[in-house]
Order: C-alpha cells, then sequence, then structure tokens
C-alpha cells in the first residue's frame, strides 16, 4: 500500500509505502562492484552514458487514480507517480545527467496524474554520482527567487562563486551551516528550458571545494522547481547534541556572511 497524507494540523505532506523495509533503503549501495555500473535490462531514458531506470523499491506507483480522499479534516490521496535512478559514467559530471533529468520531466508531464517533480542525491567524496527522481500527483510549491537572486548579486556579501552562466549564493536563512544555493546567472529560467551544463560546472567545482573545506562530508542536493529553478547544497553536518528536532525548526549559528568569508579567505570558490 502506498499513501500521500497531508497532516491537518502542521500541512506537512509525507508519503507512506509498507513495501519500504524499516529502515528504507540507503540510495548509496553497499561497498562492492559498483551496481551503478551494472547493465540494466529496463530502461526509462538513456542520453549517451547517462541512463535512467525504476527504483528498485519505489516509493511511488504508476498503477493507481489520483482522486483526493478527505474525512475529518484529514486528507490523502494513493501515491501514484514514479521514482526513478539516474546514473552515468562511473567518473563522469553531473550535467549529462542534469539533461537527462529534463529531459525525463518533459516524458512524465504527459501523464495528467503527475504535477510536481523532485531531483536530489547525497553527494559523497569517491562516489558513482547518482541521482533519484521523483514525479508526485500533488503541486509542489513554486516561488520565484529571481528578485532575490538579482538583490544578492548587487549586495555581493553572501555571493561564494560566479560562472558564465550560473551563480551560487549562501542562503540567506540557512537550515544548515554552509547551505547553498547555485542558480542561473541571468533571466528567469526553468530547468527543462536551458542548457544546464554551465550550472553543472559551477556545481561540481563548489563539490570540489568542499571536498577539502568540509573534510569530505557528505553533501545533499536537491533541485527546486521555480522561476528560476535552483539547486540546493546542504551539508550533511548535524551532530549529536542539535537541538534542532527538538524545538521543531532548523537552529545553529553559522552566519552566511561568515560563510562566504571562510570560503574567499582560504581561496574559496569565488
Amino acid at each position: 500500500m502506498r499513501e500521500i497524507r497531508t497532516c491537518p494540523v502542521t500541512g506537512r505532506t509525507v508519503v507512506l509505502n509498507d513495501d519500504w523495509l524499516d529502515p528504507p533503503p540507503e540510495a548509496t549501495p553497499a561497498p562492492g562492484p559498483c551496481p551503478w555500473c551494472a547493465p540494466r535490462a529496463r530502461l526509462v531514458g538513456h542520453q549517451g552514458d547517462a541512463r535512467a531506470w525504476p527504483h528498485p523499491v519505489p516509493a511511488l506507483g504508476v498503477e493507481g487514480a489520483a482522486e483526493v480522499h478527505t474525512a475529518g479534516g484529514r486528507l490523502w490521496r494513493e501515491a501514484v507517480g514514479a521514482h526513478e535512478i539516474l546514473a552515468g559514467a562511473h567518473d563522469g559530471p553531473d550535467g549529462p545527467l542534469l539533461s537527462l533529468a529534463a529531459a525525463r520531466m518533459a516524458d512524465l508531464r504527459g501523464d495528467r496524474r503527475l504535477r510536481g517533480f523532485r531531483l536530489a542525491r547525497d553527494a559523497r567524496p569517491t562516489a558513482h554520482v547518482a541521482w533519484q527522481l521523483w514525479a508526485l500527483p500533488i503541486d509542489l510549491p513554486v516561488d520565484d527567487t529571481g528578485r532575490w537572486r538579482d538583490e544578492e548579486l548587487g549586495v555581493g556579501e553572501r555571493v561564494a562563486a560566479l560562472g558564465d552562466e550560473a551563480v551560487a549564493i549562501f542562503a540567506w536563512a540557512p537550515r544548515v551551516p554552509f547551505e547553498l544555493w547555485v542558480l542561473p546567472r541571468h533571466g528567469r529560467a526553468r530547468f527543462e528550458a536551458d542548457d544546464p551544463e554551465p550550472v553543472a560546472e559551477l556545481l561540481a567545482r563548489v563539490l570540489g571545494t568542499w571536498s577539502g573545506l568540509l573534510r569530505g562530508a557528505a553533501v545533499r542536493l536537491q533541485v527546486r522547481d521555480g522561476t528560476p529553478w535552483r539547486i540546493e547544497l546542504m551539508p550533511v553536518l548535524a551532530s549529536p547534541d542539535d537541538v534542532g528536532p527538538l524545538l521543531g525548526l532548523p537552529f545553529h549559528g553559522t552566519f552566511p556572511e561568515a560563510a562566504a568569508r571562510y570560503l574567499r579567505a582560504r581561496g574559496g570558490i569565488g
């Protein structure tokens, strides 16, 4: 059974799937021969070395209807959708995977039940690059970060890196220390409409620098749909004493302005 439920108190939406193991299977495979390099009997898309295939234990399924059910203030629906893995060459860049993700999103939009998309991965040093794509039957919040981006470029205090077509800016209100956003530098670009290579190149430069400055910490990446779209990078730096879960909101002391100065003082990524 798969369901998407929305809490009537907090408004938070969750996906429940009793086919998932407890705990759910990790996105990063176990040590040994790399499973992302293995041949795949069922591909749903490919571009050059970049391939996409269904997740072996999908959080969402193609079967079912998208009707919304309500009772007593509660809201739920079947977890209809797609859950895919995207991987390229073992030591390949992210650019081809972002291009393939754009193609997969465009294809999945042909299913009128699917309305919201998410793309994410954990970036781990020396690990094979792989992303996960979710297509959901619910609208996800779409925001307008264009004005904020342009104001941040004008101030410059939280700008971490500039490329010809992309910019990396520290989040104004970071959920975790060193949270960074990578956005198209010009215009009001959306993911499907633009060549992602310049953004992927800046993303690779940012991650390459962080692998040293953050001592090899994993970095969680997520593509957010918006105007323009953006990639959010969140290092996994939480300590056992983190009080955030107790308060129910992010809680730390790393100001984005200080984070930008820290990176620039060390040769950084600017």
